[in-house]
């Protein structure tokens, strides 16, 4: 019976129109960062750092979601902070002083689900970040605005599953985070 509905699920996925997903920390504390750097589109996620990108369409499944919320809680809270900024090929980033925590999220997806190839491959190391925006908005007057503004602390208490469908990004749900360790 589980197969079979999974399966129906989906097709409900493929049928709402969602052509892809991912998996990502919110930061909407940070929108003003993103904002120093550009304007955000209207379709864009709001500020965020991957946990995995793509996520398989399956994840929709009440099954993979019961997955996700198991393997999510089994790792804990965290807070973190944004400390410096760092210029991919095609976009301007800030990234976290320690990207251990954001690193663990992903090896766990990876284990679990057996997923492979963040960003399909196009890159061979993962470096959590945080997208402020395109590189060819980027100018040293914005860049500078950027770095007066770091350090960015906020608190991780969750990632949330996300759906695309007509070039617009929609939250699905939010998976909690396990209890902090403390340290």
């Amino acid at each position: 019976m589980t197969d079979w509905m999974d399966l129906v699920r989906s097709i409900w996925f493929r049928l709402r129109g969602f052509t892809e997903s991912t998996l990502v920390v919110i930061v909407r504390e940070a929108e003003p960062l993103k904002q120093l750097v550009a304007q955000p589109e209207e379709t864009d996620l709001p500020a965020h750092v991957t946990v995995w990108y793509p996520f398989p369409r399956a994840a929709l499944s009440r099954t993979w979601r019961r997955r996700l919320e198991a393997s999510f809680a089994g790792e804990p809270q965290f807070e973190t902070s944004l400390t410096a900024v760092h210029l991919f090929p095609d976009s301007a980033s800030a990234t976290p002083a320690d990207p251990a925590p954001f690193r663990a999220l992903s090896s766990t997806v990876q284990a679990r689900f057996r997923v492979d190839h963040m960003y399909g491959g196009e890159f061979t190391q993962f470096v959590p970040h945080l997208t402020l925006g395109p590189r060819s908005q980027v100018t040293s007057e914005r860049l500078n605005a950027v770095e007066r503004a770091l350090p960015f602390a906020f608190q991780v208490t969750g990632v949330e599953l996300w759906g695309q469908r007509a070039r617009r990004w929609e939250h699905i749900e939010t998976f909690r985070l396990g209890p902090s360790t403390g340290t």
